[in-house]
C-alpha cells in the first residue's frame, strides 16, 4: 500500500474499481449540481418547450416542501401538483406550503384549494379560480392575481405587497392582517362588494 497516497483506503482497490467509484462520485456531484441549480431557480419545475407549461423535475429534485406536514394531506403532494400542472384543474387540493413562485398558473382552477403558507411570489395567475380557496399566510408579493376570482378566499395574514389585483373579484374576501402596500386596486371588487374606480391606469 503507498503510505504516500492522500487516499490510503483505495490504494489496493483494483484499477477499475477505482475507476468507477470516480465515475459514481462524480456522477453524485453532477446531480447534486443539478438539484441545487434547479431548486434555486426554477422550483423545482421546468417550462416544456413543446407545451410552453411548467413541469416536475422528476428524479432530479423533489417539490420543495417547506414543511414535513404538506406530504400529510389527503392525497401524495406530488401527485397534486402533477394534478394541477397537467390538466390546469385542481378542486380542493391540498398544496400547503409549496413553492410555486414566478409560476405561469394563468386560468387554473383551484376551487376550495388549500394554499396556505404557500410561497407565490410574482406568480400568474391572472383569470384564476381560487373561489373559497384557502391562503392564510401564504406569500404573492409582486403576483399577478387579475381579473381572478377571489371571492370567499382566506388571506388572512398573507403578504400581497405589490400584487395586481386589477379586475379581481374579492367579494366576502377575509383581508384580516393582510399586507396590501402597493396593490394596484383598479376595477377590483372589495370584500364589501364595493368597486374600485380609481387610481386606475390610464384607458383601464
Amino acid at each position: 500500500m503507498n503510505l504516500f497516497s492522500p487516499y490510503p483506503r483505495f490504494a489496493l482497490l483494483p484499477q477499475h474499481s477505482l475507476l468507477l467509484l470516480g465515475i459514481c462520485l462524480g456522477l453524485g456531484g453532477t446531480l447534486a449540481a443539478l438539484s441545487s441549480l434547479a431548486q434555486e431557480r426554477h422550483g423545482c419545475f421546468w417550462t416544456n418547450p413543446r407545451t410552453g407549461r411548467s413541469e416536475l423535475l422528476s428524479g432530479v429534485c423533489q417539490p420543495p416542501v417547506l414543511n414535513s406536514s404538506a406530504a400529510t394531506g389527503p392525497a401524495p403532494l406530488t401527485r397534486q401538483l402533477r394534478q394541477l400542472l397537467d390538466t390546469r384543474q385542481c378542486h380542493n387540493c391540498y398544496l400547503r406550503q409549496v413553492n410555486l413562485s414566478k409560476l405561469d398558473l394563468s386560468g387554473t382552477d383551484l376551487l376550495g384549494a388549500d394554499l396556505s403558507g404557500a410561497n407565490l411570489t410574482e406568480a400568474n395567475l391572472t383569470y384564476t379560480n381560487l373561489r373559497d380557496a384557502k391562503l392564510t399566510t401564504s406569500v404573492l408579493r409582486g403576483a399577478d392575481l387579475s381579473s381572478a376570482d377571489l371571492r370567499r378566499v382566506d388571506l388572512s395574514h398573507a403578504d400581497l405587497r405589490g400584487a395586481n389585483l386589477s379586475g379581481a373579484n374579492l367579494s366576502g374576501a377575509n383581508l384580516s392582517h393582510t399586507h396590501l402596500d402597493g396593490v394596484n386596486w383598479c376595477n377590483a371588487i372589495l370584500p364589501s362588494g364595493f368597486m374600485v374606480r380609481r387610481m386606475c391606469p390610464s384607458g383601464k
